[in-house]
């Protein structure tokens, strides 16, 4: 099977004709980040709340209703998705629990943005930005925020981000929009990234 780069080089590219794949390129990237995104929810649909014999090593349940005192050996399939995802995709575990946590999140909680993200409209990094801004705001998935509220931001941050708007402006200006529709967001923003940063200070003894 020939390499890509050897279509383009026989094909002859140049000038405008190399700009436009470059572009092509781009675009195919975004639907293939939807893509990736809809295959693990799909397994994460597909394993959820089969009983294990064992304890997975780690909790990446995106479920609202995920108890995290739930006993081992009731864990489910979906509690073990990101090592499975690690395997499949050549990546650590810890990568791929944020990429298991933030495509569960895309498909589940905005299916809006995954679909401007399927149809090439938006990229995956300024879709991502979008999901770690609205993450679990919404009262549906746990957060103090009406949903059509959540709905209407994450809308407007398609529109942002269609539009160019760089995924740290972005970020920020979704923040500010959130917190203008409930003030008291920004407290709860601030909790969700040091829970998110997962770093921890313990003494010496020095």
């Amino acid at each position: 099977m020939p390499r890509l780069t050897e279509l383009a080089a026989a094909a002859g590219l140049s000038g405008t004709e190399l700009d436009a794949e470059l572009a092509s390129v781009a675009k195919q990237m975004s639907a293939l980040a939807a893509y990736r995104a809809g295959l693990i929810e799909r397994k994460a649909t597909l394993g959820a709340r089969q009983p294990l014999p064992f304890a997975p090593g780690a909790r990446t349940d995106t479920r609202p209703d995920a108890d995290p005192d739930l006993d081992p050996s009731l864990q489910t399939a979906d509690d073990f998705l990101p090592d499975e995802v690690a395997v499949l995709l050549n990546m650590s575990v810890g990568s791929a629990r944020y990429l298991v946590d933030d495509d569960l999140t895309l498909v589940r909680q905005f299916p809006a943005v995954w679909d401007a993200l399927a149809d090439q409209r938006i990229d995956e990094t300024r879709a991502k930005a979008i999901v770690r801004a609205l993450r679990y705001q919404a009262r549906s998935w746990g957060g103090p925020v009406d949903d059509a509220i959540v709905d209407a931001v994450a809308a407007r941050g398609v529109a942002w981000a269609a539009a160019g708007c760089a995924p740290s402006t972005l970020r920020v200006r979704l923040e500010a929009a959130l917190i203008a529709a409930d003030p008291a967001a920004a407290d709860r923003r601030r909790e969700l990234r040091k829970r998110e940063a997962g770093v921890r200070v313990q003494g010496t003894g020095d």
